[in-house]
């Protein structure tokens, strides 16, 4: 009976053994698996990177024209003007300035250019007299090369007082996603004047029907 026996207990212990060895690879396995290897934490740094690169390289290819002018006077002596303008973008564009201060001082922006999205232009003037009201006003407009369009533009009128300003600005721009444009107008007077300021935006985008 003996001979019998001692195979059985010693296959019994071996595989007593074995078991133990699987499960502790089983459970090696199960703790190792939850944390991310230095590879794929390389791969998702990659792809944070590309991603972070693609928006900085949309924003940086966008092209835009922006312009501003204001006029005023205090009623006496020589009046102020100013006006600032600039085309930022990877295309090819202008941008000039003109002031004149005086009895009638006036102030003039414009700028466009064009790049592989579309057009853009911005022009902004501003005009104000010893006497009578002082007046600005602004214009945008962008186009893509899709037919999208967006415009914009704003109003100043500052009157009633000896002592009034008044401004406008603006800019449109050209992306990928389509084009936009945006229009501010502000205006200053003493405590007897008046300023009335509008602005207006509008786009309209081209949807090509899918065939």
């Amino acid at each position: 009976m003996k001979p019998t026996i001692r195979p059985i207990l010693r296959s019994h212990r071996r595989d007593g053994y074995l078991g133990d060895l699987e499960g502790m690879r089983e459970d090696r396995t199960m703790k190792t698996s939850n944390r991310p290897s230095s590879r794929e934490r390389a791969k998702k740094g990659l792809w944070a990177a590309v991603l972070a690169a693609a928006m900085l390289t949309s924003s940086a290819y966008a092209g835009e024209a922006a312009t501003s002018a204001s006029a005023g006077s205090s009623g006496r002596g020589p009046g102020m003007a100013t006006a600032t303008a600039q085309y930022t973008g990877d295309g090819r564009g202008f941008a000039e300035t003109r002031t004149r201060s005086g009895p009638i001082s006036m102030g003039r922006g414009v700028a466009y250019g064009m790049d592989e999205h579309g057009f853009t232009f911005s022009v902004s003037n501003a005009v104000a007299g010893r006497y009578g009201p002082a007046v600005a006003s602004n214009f945008n407009f962008s186009i893509g090369f899709d037919g999208s369009v967006a415009t914009s533009g704003g109003t100043s009128v500052a009157r009633g007082s000896p002592a009034r300003t008044a401004g406008a600005g603006g800019f449109a721009r050209s992306v990928g996603g389509g084009p936009s444009a945006g229009a501010t107008a502000t205006g200053h007077t003493g405590p007897t004047g008046v300023v009335r300021a509008t602005t207006y935006s509008r786009t309209i985008v081209v949807r090509h029907a899918v065939r």
